[in-house]
């Protein structure tokens, strides 16, 4: 080419747009801010939308098998086979994208909120329950069932009591619930089911008696014993009598 003389324009062929999934070979697809002429896969310029490209872009992944949609500010697990989706926020909103689907996100306190959500399984929660259905809780918030007992059929007296539980702090509160019913009772039969505990270095107990069939008693009772004492429950008596008994210690705070 010579002196002074206009340079050449060279023409590249146009590349054709690939799918980001495709790309880097994972199965991902993208909603961006101007998708898709800004080299994302759906949005507000997807071709005939009235989503924003949000509703394309869920029909594409379920019909394409693609297991995420990345947008600006959340990450979507795509629920294939008509199971719903898992959203996890990444900048604050307090709604799924898709209407009704499981959704995680942190609130400006840090809080960790998990929304339409059934556990199938065990459950360790290493903290009090401080709220509950929009009301704020005392104590443990909803009190853990420590100690049980449970049983049927029962014809003769305890010969020692069963432990529910040993307390293990000062200063706690507890609930004790206990019931008895006699299923059977013959001449001049009875049972009597006791409850006992520890309080300012004093043994104290409750005691539930039964003299005639299908007359059930029971007691539902707050009570702050010492520490490092146990809450027990005996069958102290019975006499010509079938006995069903059952007890729990529930921790309030």
């Amino acid at each position: 080419m010579s002196a002074g003389a206009s340079k050449d324009i060279l023409a590249y062929p146009k590349v054709p747009y690939i799918p980001f999934w495709r790309l880097f070979g994972k199965k991902i697809i993208t909603i961006t801010p101007n998708g898709p002429d800004d080299g994302g896969d759906f949005g507000p310029n997807t071709p005939g939308t009235t989503s924003g490209g949000v509703n394309e872009a869920l029909a594409y992944a379920q019909a394409n098998g693609i297991d995420i949609i990345l947008t600006p500010d959340r990450v979507i697990f795509v629920g294939q086979g008509g199971n719903k989706n898992l959203e996890i926020n990444l900048n604050g909103q307090t709604s799924p994208l898709f209407s009704n689907d499981p959704f995680i996100y942190t609130d400006p306190y840090g809080n960790q909120h998990l929304n339409n959500t059934i556990i199938n399984g065990n459950l360790s929660i290493q903290g009090y329950i401080t709220s509950y259905y929009f009301r704020t809780t005392v104590g443990f918030g909803l009190p853990p069932i420590i100690g049980l007992d449970n049983r049927y059929g029962i014809t003769s007296a305890d010969a020692s009591a069963i432990t529910l539980y040993t307390t293990t702090n000062v200063n706690q509160v507890y609930k004790v619930k206990a019931r008895i019913n006699a299923t059977a009772v013959g001449t001049g039969g009875s049972a009597t089911y006791t409850i006992k505990w520890t309080e300012n270095g004093v043994a104290l107990s409750q005691a539930l008696t039964v003299s005639a069939a299908n007359s059930p008693q029971s007691l539902d009772i707050l009570i702050q014993p010492d520490a490092n004492t146990p809450i027990t429950a005996q069958i102290t008596a019975l006499t010509s009598a079938t006995v069903n008994v059952s007890a729990e210690v529930e921790e309030v705070a």
